[in-house]
């Protein structure tokens, strides 16, 4: 197998696995913003999303107030940053356009579908009552592509760098949100 196609199967399995991560992360962090607390637990509650996201930085360099419509928008749909659920979705996209060959039909449609279909969502039209359905959406597409790539790729080299992609952005996450909490 070429390097080349290596990497593009680890990284396109690493961004779905992390837009998925992202995708619970938003989750929690607006579960626990809704909850009672008079010292501003809401601000916390997405200052400790970002941090767990290694966003933090980023989002505070543009000077924006903290609110859960401004961290969701960040998180899920800011073209500047590079882990956003949006750069994420294309860039496993891209990769796995990169090596089509190398992935079964199924694969290629569940990545290409749902990167067409988030590329068309009108951030500004996702407001509070349609955030939970997107980020359930976002994780049941990551589950299809798992599920494809599961039931129809060959155990292979292949198949081994997408496991790789997968385990390593899930160690990546565990070890970033134990660090924040």
């Amino acid at each position: 197998m070429l390097g080349r196609t290596a990497s593009s199967l680890f990284w396109m399995a690493r961004y779905m696995e992390r837009a998925e991560n992202l995708t619970r992360m938003v989750q929690v962090g607006n579960r626990i913003s809704i909850m009672p607390d008079g010292m501003g637990g809401y601000r916390e509650a997405w200052k400790a999303t970002l941090a767990s996201a290694v966003c933090l930085p980023a989002f505070e360099a543009r000077g924006a107030k903290l609110t859960a419509a401004a961290a969701q928008s960040f998180l899920l749909f800011d073209r500047d940053h590079a882990s956003s659920i949006r750069n994420c979705l294309e860039a496993a996209r891209n990769n796995g356009r990169a090596v089509g060959t190398a992935l079964t039909r199924e694969m290629w449609e569940a990545l290409n579908s749902t990167w067409i279909e988030f590329a068309a969502i009108n951030p500004a039209e996702v407001g509070p009552g349609r955030m939970m359905e997107l980020l359930d959406w976002v994780r049941q597409r990551s589950g299809q592509l798992r599920g494809a790539m599961l039931g129809s790729l060959l155990r292979d080299e292949g198949y081994n760098f997408c496991q790789l992609g997968t385990f390593t952005e899930r160690a990546d996450n565990t070890a970033r949100i134990l660090d924040v909490k």
